[in-house]
């Protein structure tokens, strides 16, 4: 940290500690708000759990944090037997969904105690079906599309159409969540895959199913058997 807080300039090195509520006297020399800072890291932790967000997943727990900016975030924290090279790449492909911001955008990846903190997302689309008793609007089912193209794009297979992994913002935008599953998209894939649009191809059908394993009304996916060919509407009984 040192070395990082030594390319700041003056004003940077004030900016961030006005960024963790920290008091820093006019008259400070450079290396006095180094100090100040790293002493302020050194007797708080970087992050400060409130409470556990959902279920144990197989990987980890996630937790809603508070940050040293009084920020809240998510914290997904992985179990130690995760490897780094796994918790990396979900972390990269995560970021790069959330470029086409349709998944929470990311904050830090810490290797070293193995977590990433990302930004806090409040509803899950499972609650917010159940308040529309079962059914997703047109709108929603939009979103959805919108959000396997983009995946698509950005060359990121999710891998994992289950219903939990959905959430909703205070502007109720639906995001994706937990790339615990997801590979990029390469042509290996596609052709493991047998289609260049594994996310809208695969991703699709699977959430469909999940609705209609739910005993959700068929309004609730009609705009999106749109996007499911004739043989997987026949074979899965979608028609």
């Amino acid at each position: 940290m040192d070395g990082y807080l030594k390319g700041k300039t003056i004003k940077e090195l004030r900016d961030l500690a006005i960024e963790f509520n920290l008091k820093i006297p006019k008259n400070d020399t450079k290396t006095e708000i180094i100090l100040n800072i790293i002493n302020f890291f050194d007797k708080h932790p970087t992050y400060k759990k409130i409470k556990k967000l959902g279920n144990t997943g197989k990987d980890g727990i996630v937790y809603l944090v508070e940050g040293k900016n009084c920020k809240k975030y998510a914290m997904k924290t992985f179990k130690q037997t995760k490897s780094l090279k796994k918790i990396e790449l979900e972390y990269d492909l995560q970021k790069q969904a959330s470029k086409y911001m349709i998944s929470p955008r990311v904050k830090e990846l810490n290797l070293e105690d193995k977590y990433i903190v990302m930004e806090k997302l409040d509803k899950h689309l499972t609650d917010v079906i159940e308040t529309q008793k079962g059914n997703l609007t047109i709108k929603q089912q939009e979103r959805l599309i919108d959000i396997y193209n983009k995946l698509d794009v950005c060359r990121v297979f999710h891998g994992d159409s289950n219903i939990l992994n959905y959430m909703i913002s205070d502007d109720n935008i639906i995001y994706i969540i937990d790339f615990g599953m997801s590979k990029p998209i390469d042509d290996k894939l596609k052709k493991t895959l047998k289609t260049d649009t594994p996310n809208l191809t695969l991703m699709t059908l699977g959430f469909v199913l999940k609705l209609k394993e739910n005993n959700c009304p068929p309004s609730s996916y009609k705009y999106l058997l749109n996007y499911i060919s004739n043989e997987n509407k026949i074979k899965f009984r979608l028609v």
